[in-house]
């Protein structure tokens, strides 16, 4: 069991072995790694913080809303019955990197989609329908991304979907 210190507001981890059902090192060697593309901040420092945002929300039990962006023509091309589990928590992490490669896989799909038929959705969903184990792991692999998985899409509710690029 991984026991924590309540310092300063923020959960310092102890036994640093079982995170989400990951080992931390192999975490931190993941996040570590120049692939992973981490320049501003120490790879254990972020994940750490990484960390401790997350067991925040594990423990709350409240409800959260997230965002996603989505790249079609027009607003009723959106399925939000199928509106997919990788979501950010906060609108600032959708950079310019993520955008551009979200745009060139739709434009694969749909030639006619363009660059600014970018549609942004906030979704609400109770913080027990986030997969921690598969949101730490793909976040030291991309901690650019800083995404969160949703386990269920259908236990979301949509709040809104509006033009990103207004």
């Amino acid at each position: 069991m991984i026991r924590y210190i309540k310092q300063y507001n923020e959960y310092i981890l102890e036994n640093k072995k079982d995170i989400f059902g990951h080992d931390y090192n192999n975490l931190l060697t993941n996040i570590s790694d120049e692939d992973a593309g981490l320049t501003y901040i120490e790879p254990k420092k972020a994940l750490d913080n990484k960390i401790n945002h997350l067991k925040k929300l594990q423990k709350s039990k409240d409800n959260i809303t997230l965002y996603r962006i989505v790249f079609c023509v027009n607003k009723e091309d959106i399925d939000i019955s199928k509106i997919g589990h990788h979501f950010v928590d906060d609108t600032e992490n959708l950079h310019e990197d993520m955008l551009d490669y979200l745009y060139i896989n739709a434009q694969k799909e749909n030639s006619e989609i363009g660059e600014y038929d970018a549609w942004l959705i906030s979704i609400e969903t109770n913080t027990s329908n986030i997969d921690y184990h598969e949101t730490i792991l793909t976040y030291s692999l991309h901690p650019n991304e800083d995404e969160i998985t949703v386990i269920d899409d259908t236990k979301i509710s949509v709040n809104d979907i509006y033009p990103y690029y207004e």
